[in-house]
């Protein structure tokens, strides 16, 4: 799928090899981040929103070698340089600012390749690489528009895995100022949905009652976060289901207990459960209540 950038990253070497008989090997060991940069962990899971693809292009545009895309989870954002095959990256750089303004240049114009905040030189050439930033540190929210440089130092091989062209290769996007082909592209920041656990929570009966057998009462729990719409009803007595009062209750937060009733003519050591009728969330009372032979003698 949020200012200076306070730059907290990790890199992680994902993919390596080239094109051809000849292979290169990663490191069995992550490439450790840049000096001052603690590690981050990194995941690519569920992105939210869409991710934004742009191409990897060298010659101001004109020839594409590969795809650099963004996302963010609920905590991160992601940078990913992925090469064509054929082409792998001996470095890579990357800029993500809030202001294009912030971009750190020379006396020309040219934006430092070495003030970026995320860089590393890929010894042996990759062909994916990705850095992370954690969002809070950064202070970007959903919605916030943050603007990505990234560039890539590219070798070409050919089918013998030999070097054959080195280039210069930006995410494609709006030329920045100065007589370079410099590139930025922006990328919004996606909202994630966020999934708040169910939780059920039975209020009544829920320890020290006492209700009458025969009656009809009105059973009640709380429902909170993402929960089913229906609930399981029993009733337990020393721990072990002795009813079933529903099978598939509308999960509302009550149901009308009609013709109360005791089993094996016990009086104390019930508790009520409700669970999530897909087998998810569940409560019982927090003690036991007891059902009464009210108005009548004990048998």
């Amino acid at each position: 799928m949020k200012y200076s950038l306070h730059a907290l990253a990790t890199v992680l070497l994902l993919i390596v090899g080239a094109y051809g008989c000849s292979e290169m090997t990663a490191p069995e060991d992550p490439v450790t981040a840049p000096p001052g940069l603690p590690a981050l962990t990194l995941s690519l899971d569920d992105p939210c929103g869409d991710p934004l693809v742009v191409p990897l292009v060298i010659g101001g545009g004109q020839a594409g070698i590969g795809t650099v895309t963004v996302s963010n989870d609920g905590s991160q954002l992601h940078i990913t340089l992925e090469t064509n095959p054929g082409w792998a990256m001996t470095g890579t750089q990357v800029a993500v600012l809030a202001d294009l303004q912030q971009m750190q240049t020379n006396r020309a114009g040219n934006p430092r390749l070495k003030r970026f905040a995320f860089r590393e030189t890929h010894e042996p050439p990759v062909t994916q690489y990705t850095y992370s930033l954690l969002l809070a540190n950064a202070r970007y929210e959903p919605g916030d528009t943050v603007y990505v440089a990234a560039h890539a130092q590219a070798v070409r091989y050919n089918a013998a895995g030999r070097p054959t062209r080195r280039a210069s290769a930006w995410g494609a996007g709006s030329p920045l100022p100065g007589p370079n082909r410099a590139m930025s592209f922006a990328y919004q920041v996606q909202t994630c949905d966020v999934v708040v656990p169910c939780a059920q929570t039975v209020v009544w009966p829920n320890g020290g009652e006492s209700i009458c057998e025969g009656d009809t009462v009105a059973v009640a729990w709380n429902v909170a976060g993402d929960c089913v719409e229906s609930v399981r009803i029993e009733l337990l007595l020393g721990g072990f289901p002795c009813q079933l009062l529903a099978e598939s209750a509308p999960n509302s937060g009550t149901f009308l207990w009609e013709g109360v009733a005791r089993t094996d003519f016990e009086t104390d050591g019930y508790v009520l459960r409700i669970a999530a009728a897909d087998g998810g969330a569940e409560d019982v009372s927090d003690a036991p209540f007891a059902i009464d032979q009210c108005g009548g003698p004990e048998e």
